[in-house]
């Protein structure tokens, strides 16, 4: 069985939601190794999401400082699910930018 690696970036526009997922494939499944969340200015309280298709599976908010979450321990993602990490509008002149990175097998 082969393995992907892949990694999925987005960055949104002024005070917009921004979304960084990997599609679902019905032959795969992903594993999450790691996920991150910025803004361009100190926000404090922004949701990030890391969802399994529309499912939230773990919330943090941002606090002031980057968020950044490696798992050394993959958070498996069921076959033919897409996944997502999800970074609420941060408010007005501020720019998100998400992150998520992991491997499909």
């Amino acid at each position: 069985m082969s393995i992907a690696i892949w990694t999925e970036t987005a960055v949104s526009a002024d005070n917009a939601e921004v979304t960084a997922s990997h599609a679902a494939d019905s032959n795969t499944a992903h594993f999450i190794t790691h996920l991150s969340a910025s803004c361009n200015v100190t926000a404090v309280n922004v949701p990030v999401e890391l969802r399994q298709g529309s499912t939230v599976l773990l919330r943090f908010r941002l606090m002031g400082a980057p968020l950044s979450r490696d798992f050394a321990h993959p958070i498996a993602i069921e076959r033919g699910t897409a996944v997502s990490v999800v970074l609420a509008a941060p408010g007005v002149g501020v720019i998100g930018q998400v992150n998520i990175a992991g491997y499909s097998r």
